[in-house]
């Protein structure tokens, strides 16, 4: 089986503007500069930025040739904490990668920021976020259902093992309505 990628190579028509960016504004350091191939040390898959008429002369394949269209992959760089992807996202825009959206906490429990280096391939910066935690308190079941109206929380399932006690939570755009269970019989929160 070949279920193992050993290389990642950014194919451009600017390979010094571009191994710049990543050598600049991302902290590569450079492994190999041969002109119209760069690689970068980088731990675990080895990661290059490769000039589209070398591999086009190599692979004898004319859509080498033909322009790039859309977002056909994405880099996606570990951070340490969700400010860690703040202050990141916050360093690569001043130093000249295009701004794509903005630090955001997402559904799938992490924060992420997504920018553009020049030849326009997005990519992002992303770390998890920190359990949501509850006391089961009125305070924190309106939390709760702020969560689920955002996205953060999205299953009923992680609700209930939140709350056992929780029979319903209906959230609409004006509020959501809470019914926990209160000794043996259905009690109407708002």
């Amino acid at each position: 089986m070949f279920n193992q990628i050993a290389l990642i190579t950014i194919v451009t028509d600017d390979v010094p503007r571009l191994a710049g960016f990543y050598r600049d504004v991302l902290g590569f350091t450079v492994k190999q500069d041969l002109g119209g191939y760069v690689e970068f040390h980088n731990d675990g898959v080895r990661f290059a930025v490769c000039a589209r008429s070398i591999l086009r002369e190599a692979s004898g394949h004319a859509s080498y040739e033909e322009a790039p269209r859309g977002q056909c992959f994405e880099l996606a760089f570990p951070c340490a904490s969700p400010a860690e992807v703040d202050r990141g996202y916050a360093e690569a825009v001043a130093q000249g990668a295009a701004p794509v959206h903005a630090p955001a906490d997402m559904p799938w429990q992490q924060r992420t920021a997504m920018f553009a280096d020049p030849d326009g391939n997005i990519h992002e910066f992303f770390a998890d976020l920190p359990p949501v935690t509850f006391k089961h308190r009125k305070r924190d079941l309106q939390r709760l259902a702020e969560l689920i109206r955002c996205g953060r929380i999205s299953r009923l399932r992680l609700v209930k093992q939140q709350f056992p006690g929780l029979l319903a939570l209906r959230c609409a755009p004006a509020g959501c309505t809470i019914q926990p269970e209160h000794n043996g019989t259905k009690k109407e929160e708002s």
